[in-house]
């Protein structure tokens, strides 16, 4: 037991000591953190589950925080003090027990589709992807106005080679639009697969199947998709019940992960370095919160993990995460740095963003390639998973079909199209698809159009930030290493972007760089530009 003094006595007075006692109990009590703070705010202690230490008498404040929630307790210390609080229960996109958003018509439905697939598959495929759309409860899909819409409607599942597998649409999905959710199951080859949203915010999330695994997407829906509520869990598909309360445990360190707290409950390191859970996501998310939080307390444990984890996945060796976790150990070890490909996306942020980092700063070990390159000025910031807005060049010329044919096999989606196709109206009237702009959005010509053209810029902003800078005259010339190195990304990718900018014409650059090349000092910034492009192409 801890003994704090109030160093508000005068020091001739010794003080009278008290037993303060606070402890979480129930389930995932290990994941709600306690700070304690003197009646002056200063910090005393904090710690997990709980407190127990000897104090003076006074006034306290003991903040407790359980994911998003966090309550303040004010404590009038005269005496012994001992408190045990349950844990109080989450909110999470997907269905467990112990989740006040588990509402029993979605956790039976999406239990039953998780064990029955919607898509019929002749092969016999040991590999699954499980993805369940919901809303928050049938309430709130009750209030929504396109109350009458597939969750699916903007969806489709492009396989490895981006080629189009499944629209979510009424043919490929089960769903209940009174209730308000979606489920689609597909047995799948082992691999990356890329799940793209074609509404108003485009938008694409790698999901990687793992064999004799089944991967499951959740995610609450309003208007739209909430992506920052997407989870991502995994399942033995030829197990007859589910570990519920591991699902539960995984989800809450997703959460703390999310809300950038890297704490991983000790109990949980040495049942996974035991050997006693064998999932490989949860191993993932485990490696990148322990390696993330800066601490070596258990670094004998942190290592059975990634054995367990390789021997887990052997098969799936081209996991990009498993790559980037590999990287982290060697960094947190102080090892030599492995050579490493990476042709497609982590689906850990946490592993895309540290592969990028380290790719600029080791280019002849870390190679970023293919579409895990491309995306990079395009990655979202707003989860725990990576996702990025698609590209034009990687999406619409790489489909074998019209996606309007794609997304309109089905009754459902006639006369709707619009809504998900058209970014540029923030309303119209649904019933007719006309905003009142005279545009048609109901017709299959402006639909297709639509659909086809994606965000053609210039340059993207990481061409942007580099011909800023070259704008600016400065004694001392850049290199392609040093702007890699600032911009976090690979220096194969600056290259690209300087050549990007030979190319340009002077009316080109005047467009990507407007505030640079004004009337009086368009010459000598184009100069400034025109030149230090030049050194970059001359000496790399």
């Amino acid at each position: 037991m801890k003994y704090i003094m109030n160093t508000n006595l005068p020091p001739t007075e010794k003080p009278e000591l008290f037993s303060f006692s606070f402890q979480i109990t129930g389930f995932l009590k290990e994941f709600v953190k306690l700070t304690l703070f003197d009646g002056s705010g200063s910090l005393l202690t904090k710690s997990y589950e709980k407190l127990e230490l000897s104090l003076p008498r006074g006034l306290y404040q003991l903040h407790i925080q359980s994911n998003e929630n966090v309550v303040q307790k004010l404590i009038r210390l005269n005496g012994n003090y001992e408190e045990k609080v349950k844990s109080e229960s989450s909110y999470s996109s997907i269905t467990g027990e112990f989740l006040t958003s588990s509402h029993e018509y979605y956790s039976k439905t999406a239990d039953h589709w998780s064990k029955h697939a919607t898509i019929k598959n002749k092969e016999q495929l040991s590999s699954s992807l499980f993805i369940f759309f919901r809303y928050p409860d049938k309430e709130t899909k009750s209030k929504q106005k396109n109350a009458t819409k597939s969750l699916g409607r903007s969806f489709i599942l492009l396989n490895k080679e981006r080629k189009l597998l499944y629209g979510l649409h009424k043919t490929n999905i089960k769903e209940d639009l009174e209730t308000g959710w979606m489920a689609f199951h597909a047995p799948l080859e082992p691999g990356i697969y890329y799940l793209v949203y074609l509404g108003r915010n485009k938008r694409e999330i790698p999901l990687f199947v793992f064999t004799d695994w089944q991967t499951q997407l959740f995610i609450t829906f309003k208007k739209t998709p909430i992506f920052q509520t997407t989870r991502l869990l995994i399942f033995k598909p030829n197990h007859q019940v589910p570990n519920k309360s591991e699902r539960v445990e995984m989800d809450a360190l997703l959460q703390k992960m999310q809300n950038g707290i890297f704490y991983v409950p000790p109990s949980i390191l040495k049942r996974f370095a035991n050997g006693q859970l064998e999932n490989p996501v949860f191993a993932m998310a485990i490696c990148y919160a322990y390696f993330l939080c800066g601490k070596n307390k258990y670094d004998n444990l942190i290592k059975l993990i990634i054995e367990n984890l390789q021997s887990l996945i052997y098969k799936n060796f081209e996991s990009s995460d498993l790559k980037a976790i590999l990287l982290l150990a060697a960094l947190h070890f102080k090892k030599e740095i492995p050579y490493l490909e990476v042709n497609f996306p982590c689906m850990f942020l946490p592993g895309m963003k540290i592969i990028i980092e380290q790719a600029s700063i080791h280019s002849d070990k870390i190679v970023l390639k293919d579409i895990a390159e491309n995306i990079v000025p395009w990655l979202k910031n707003d989860s725990i998973w990576t996702s990025y807005k698609p590209l034009k060049h990687l999406l619409s010329d790489s489909l074998d079909v019209p996606l309007y044919s794609v997304l309109t096999d089905s009754p459902a989606y006639e006369g709707d199209l619009s809504f998900s196709s058209y970014e540029g109206a923030d309303s119209y009237d649904e019933a007719d698809g006309n905003d009142g702009s005279g545009r048609d959005y109901g017709s299959k010509s402006y639909y297709t159009k639509t659909f086809s053209s994606f965000e053609s810029e210039l340059i993207d902003w990481i061409g942007q930030s580099i011909a800023n800078q070259l704008s600016i005259k400065s004694e001392i010339k850049p290199s392609i290493e040093e702007l890699a190195l600032q911009f976090q990304i690979t220096p194969i990718m600056v290259t690209e972007r300087v050549q990007q900018l030979n190319d340009l014409s002077f009316r080109e650059l005047s467009r990507v760089v407007p505030s640079y090349f004004t009337i009086t000092n368009q010459r000598v910034n184009s100069e400034n530009l025109k030149d230090n492009i030049q050194f970059l192409l001359d000496n790399h």
